[in-house]
């Protein structure tokens, strides 16, 4: 009998077109998944309309509101509404890395508490996108490596996959734009000594469809608030 003891949690935004690949994509690499939960934004989002895709109902996934907001609410909702013991958050942008999603679940059954994708580290890669945000990414994680005394490579992946139980812990303060809760989360993970690893990945930004939501003007300075408050 196959154990099915991971929920996949995705905060989306308008992402039909992604999630149609993506939902199938998750079940065929991974026979461990209990069900992928979808949190939204708002009601008016496109990505409820995956709902009535009659190739996606095969599939347990459902779609909740975000009664919080941001990431960081779409984390919280997705987590506390999970019933498994372990929780993978990944992006409905990204396919690739689903290949070794696996990998993830074999690391938390070991007793790893907390399990983090890295573009940046053992055989890691990095694709698409624009030039400027790849050499912040790049530089943040590179100086990120050093602040954690190297065991964290990519801190502001949102491929995280972890226990469930330490959620209070990694959850906390969190609550900033864009994709920076998923730093926050690494900030918090750090301070608590939980243990850590990560799994390396080869990431294509958006190669199925959408809109990337990225700016700099807004995402870098939540990037900084977000690591100045958590020191």
């Amino acid at each position: 009998m196959t154990i099915q003891d991971l929920t996949v949690v995705i905060p989306a935004r308008n992402e039909k077109e992604s999630l149609v690949t993506i939902i199938p994509a998750l079940f065929a690499w991974c026979e461990h998944i209990k069900e992928v939960i979808v949190v939204v934004d708002q009601s008016s989002d496109n990505t409820l309309e995956i709902s009535n895709h009659l190739d996606l109902h095969k599939y347990p996934f459902r779609i909740i509101i975000n009664d919080g907001q941001g990431i960081a609410g779409a984390l919280n909702c997705g987590v506390n509404s999970a019933i498994t013991p372990y929780i993978g958050v990944c992006m409905a942008d990204e396919i690739l890395p689903l290949i070794r999603i696996n990998e993830f679940l074999i690391k938390l059954r070991s007793g790893i508490l907390f399990v983090s994708a890295t573009r940046y580290s053992k055989g890691g890669a990095r694709y698409g996108g624009s030039k400027l945000g790849h050499f912040l990414s790049w530089l943040s994680n590179l100086l990120f490596r050093f602040y954690s005394d190297g065991k964290m490579t990519d801190a502001t992946t949102g491929i995280k996959f972890f226990d469930k139980s330490i959620w209070p812990i990694i959850g906390k303060n969190i609550q900033y734009k864009g994709w920076a809760p998923a730093l926050a989360l690494s900030m918090n993970v750090l301070k608590s000594s939980i243990p850590v690893d990560e799994v390396s990945i080869i990431s294509l930004d958006r190669p199925i469809g959408g809109v990337s939501s990225f700016q700099v003007s807004n995402w870098v300075p939540a990037y900084l608030r977000a690591f100045i408050k958590t020191i």
